[in-house]
């Protein structure tokens, strides 16, 4: 005979299939009082932490969505927050993805498990956009809004280096699954490769992109990097540098990720009436649309993350503040190849 919990799920699952929406495996009305900013899930896969608007910090269990812990007395809006490789620490930097900039410049590392800082690193003279950490977790680096780069050590928090960019804002930033490069997207478009250690660029691809947000996602192990901004999506291939362009319904992306399978990509933003998109990795196609306006009234995906490890699932935060955990089917998680980060 089935648990009550997996009929509930089977039925939230029929439920959310019947407006369009993606299977759900559970779900939490107003988890954050604002938009959920942005959210990722511990190396183990068992914890899921997301920031928000509302200036906070918070833990859910992965399993089932039950509130962990949170910390609700950030200065202002909490933008981006990612694990430590050994998933012992938290980062977060504090910006409004569309709004006016803000006075906390910093970067903030909290122990992962009570969420007592660690450390505040000042991040120069703007917004903090994205933080990212190296893959063996000795260096840990952000993006700013007025275009720079900087990273620090992690054995002592001191600054290992700084460099400027672009006059543009630097919106994402994330660690190649190889561990190879931190991958930088910035407003305009531009995508560049830069060295772990000393932040130099080793590769800039300029895209036909534009006005973009956080939207890297890694495809075919490390080979490509992807992302999308007004419908235009470059497929761009690491070795080569060639690009190839594909149509995405998305007219604003604000989030990506790869399944831990490797096999697909979700895409998540603004669009028609379609707003998140899952894409095959072998084939460059996409295989799915999903209906991310879950009420009558503007409730679209602000961030997104899938589960490490061998899962066949994803979370999803919205505009409101509602927060879902959501399957895959397109995933098949005994193929998993475990997190890229």
């Amino acid at each position: 005979m089935r648990s009550l919990s997996t009929i509930l799920a089977a039925a939230m699952a029929a439920a959310s299939i019947a407006q369009g929406l993606p299977p759900l495996a559970w779900s939490v009305s107003g988890a954050h009082s604002g938009r959920i900013q942005g959210m990722d899930f511990s190396p183990d896969g068992r914890t899921l932490a997301t920031v928000g608007e509302d200036k906070s910090l918070k833990l859910w269990r992965a399993s089932d969505g039950a509130f962990v812990r949170g910390k609700t007395d950030f200065p202002q809006a909490v933008g981006g927050v990612r694990y430590s490789p050994d998933g012992r620490f938290l980062a977060t930097c504090s910006f409004v993805h569309e709004g006016l900039d803000q006075n906390d410049h910093t970067v903030r590392v909290f122990d992962s498990t009570t969420l007592s800082q660690v450390a505040v690193l000042p991040a120069l003279l703007a917004d903090v956009q994205a933080v990212a950490w190296s893959k063996d977790g000795s260096v840990l680096a952000c993006s700013t809004r007025d275009g720079w780069l900087r990273s620090w050590k992690t054995d002592d928090w001191t600054v290992l280096t700084s460099k400027f960019l672009t006059t543009w804002p630097v919106m994402d930033l994330k660690t190649s699954p190889d561990g190879t490069a931190f991958v930088s997207l910035d407003f305009s478009g531009d995508v560049r490769e830069h060295d772990v250690q000393t932040l130099e660029v080793q590769r800039t691809t300029v895209t036909d992109m534009h006005s973009c947000f956080p939207c890297l996602a890694f495809g075919r192990g490390s080979r490509t990097v992807v992302a999308i901004a007004f419908s235009v999506m470059p497929w761009i291939d690491r070795t080569t540098g060639q690009t190839v362009y594909k149509a995405s319904q998305i007219s604003q992306c604000y989030a990506a990720d790869t399944a831990q399978d490797g096999r697909t990509m979700l895409f998540a933003g603004l669009g028609g009436d379609r707003e998140i998109e899952v894409w095959d990795v072998n084939t460059a196609r996409r295989i799915k649309l999903y209906d991310s306006n879950e009420t009558s009234g503007f409730d679209h995906v602000f961030s997104l993350a899938c589960v490490p490890g061998s899962s066949d699932r994803y979370a999803f935060g919205t505009f409101k503040g509602n927060l879902r955990m959501a399957v895959n089917p397109y995933c098949r998680p005994a193929l998993a190849v475990g997190p890229s980060r």
